[in-house]
């Protein structure tokens, strides 16, 4: 399935097209209907499949149509295991949200 097909904002699109994200993996294919549909979502697969732009594509989809409505804005705390998986999550949003008017992302950890 292309990203295409899920009706994705078109600030969202941008992001997915400088990523180079045009088809979704499996894992998308299969969450995405149900992440952005508003369900609560576990995902359990291997390294690589897709798991966090599942995240953060729905994400950023709650956060545009808070933003287009003028309601009041969301906020999202991604929690991860690792210092390197958190810096790994922040630089995926920062490339998917890069055209997302107004989106901030943040990392912290300690060490």
């Amino acid at each position: 399935m292309k990203f295409s097909a899920l009706g994705l904002n078109e600030a969202t699109m941008k992001g997915l097209a400088k990523a180079q994200f045009t088809d979704c993996t499996p894992v998308q294919e299969l969450v995405l209907p149900y992440s952005l549909a508003g369900k609560d979502v576990m995902v359990q697969s291997k390294t690589g499949s897709g798991k966090t732009a599942v995240y953060i594509i729905t994400i950023l989809e709650k956060y545009m149509k808070a933003h287009l409505s003028r309601t009041n804005l969301p906020a999202a705390l991604v929690v991860a295991p690792t210092r390197e998986l958190a810096l790994q999550i922040e630089a995926d949003a920062q490339e998917l949200a890069e055209f997302i008017p107004d989106f901030k992302v943040g990392c912290f950890y300690g060490g």
